[in-house]
């Protein structure tokens, strides 16, 4: 695995291909965007970095020169004059670019990218993505493009207000509450930024639609085992409730898949390589660092009132009075209906290998349930109409009422 300035060497043109389907839309739209930038010389760029490791990206904001401004953190290793935001910042100030390296209490932790047309902010890009390679070829990360001017605009007066004075921010009135920048009768999204000074602001909408959710929780969220908080408590509980939820949560060196039924499965990555035949014994483990990178929370995706909570933030207390983040609330069907797919395709994925895993000493043949070879055999789908019964509560969710 690349580390550090090694990683802005990388030839990733000579795997173009391959990072193309590794990266799929959240690479298309990140890369869409900076290459739209650079043919217009209409368009201006500001942009608040954590990571700069991807050495395509890092290629076409040095195009953009003079055209980019970059707020990029400096908080702990990666303000070593060796890591590859320092290089990445000394590239860009060569190639013209206003650089100002910065962090708040603990880290700017933001993943953005703003799109201004002679100075009017028109399109903002945000979400989970880190612009690196683990960002955007291995891990699960999401990437949100808005192409909408009042989204764009309230993400621009983020990036001045950082630009002036960051270590002020959570003074700043636009880290005192929630900013709406859609309403539309069923697509409404808002908008909340950090540093601020009590979490409770941030947090305690996504803990209250976690309790208040009438049918499902689906969520993947990286380090829900190591947070503190009210989102925290509020998942935990899920488990003494009878609506459906289930979820994946990183931690070091292994996943925990949160099951329908309460229980948990601790998952290894390299379980599969270890215990598989081939092909997938030859599976990577994955290396360092997190595989499941997203920070997100959807609620009643098909109910009345389906919710999804996304952004950069991590959904713990400490980065939301720490770091400089964002955090979106956003009330949508459709879109909820995306992020419940994406939650079932993790879940389902990795609720596979920890069944495989469950079995420790062999992998046995996955087979179709068979029907019953006499009129009183149990039929395999006999839990799903048992009343009270977990897979009751799936079938009701994901098939309706019947």
């Amino acid at each position: 695995e690349l580390k550090g300035i090694a990683e802005l060497a990388h030839p990733v043109a000579d795997f173009q291909p391959h990072y193309e389907w590794l990266g799929f839309e959240a690479r298309r739209l990140l890369f869409d965007l900076l290459e739209a930038c650079f043919v217009d010389d209409e368009l201006t760029v500001e942009a608040m970095i954590y990571e700069c490791r991807e050495p395509g990206v890092l290629e076409w904001l040095e195009k953009l020169g003079p055209r980019l401004r970059v707020l990029m953190d400096d908080h702990g290793e990666m303000g070593d004059d060796a890591s590859p935001e320092s290089e990445s910042a000394r590239r860009l100030i060569a190639a013209g670019a206003e650089v100002k390296r910065t962090h708040f209490k603990r880290q700017q932790h933001n993943k953005v990218v703003i799109v201004k047309r002679n100075g009017v902010p028109v399109r903002a890009l945000a979400g989970s993505t880190n612009f690196s390679l683990r960002g955007l070829y291995i891990q699960a990360n999401n990437v949100l493009l808005f192409e909408d001017k009042n989204i764009a605009a309230l993400y621009a007066d983020v990036f001045a207000a950082y630009w002036s004075n960051p270590k002020k921010f959570h003074e700043h009135p636009l880290s005192q509450q929630w900013h709406v920048g859609r309403d539309t009768p069923e697509s409404r999204f808002s908008f909340c930024f950090s540093p601020h000074r009590d979490e409770a602001l941030s947090l305690d909408p996504v803990a209250q639609a976690i309790r208040e959710a009438e049918s499902s929780v689906l969520y993947a969220v990286v380090f829900l085992p190591q947070l503190t908080g009210a989102v925290k408590n509020a998942i935990e509980d899920l488990n003494n409730r009878s609506l459906f939820s289930y979820g994946v949560a990183q931690r070091t060196g292994s996943l925990t898949v949160n099951k329908p039924d309460g229980s948990r499965g601790l998952l290894p990555f390299a379980y599969i390589g270890a215990n598989a035949p081939e092909p997938f014994k030859r599976e990577w483990s994955g290396g360092e660092g997190n595989m499941v990178h997203h920070k997100f929370v959807v609620t009643d995706f098909n109910g009345a009132r389906p919710k999804v909570f996304t952004g950069s933030s991590n959904l713990a207390a400490g980065g939301e009075r720490e770091n400089g983040d964002n955090l979106v609330m956003i009330e949508d069907r459709k879109v909820a209906i995306a992020y419940a797919i994406e939650a079932l395709r993790l879940f389902d994925h990795f609720h596979f290998r920890a069944r495989l895993k469950e079995g420790e000493t062999q992998v046995e043949r996955m087979t179709l349930a068979k029907p019953p070879s006499t009129p009183t055999g149990k039929t395999w789908f006999a839990a799903y109409y048992r009343t009270g019964h977990v897979k009751e509560r799936d079938r009701r969710l994901f098939a309706g009422s019947c």
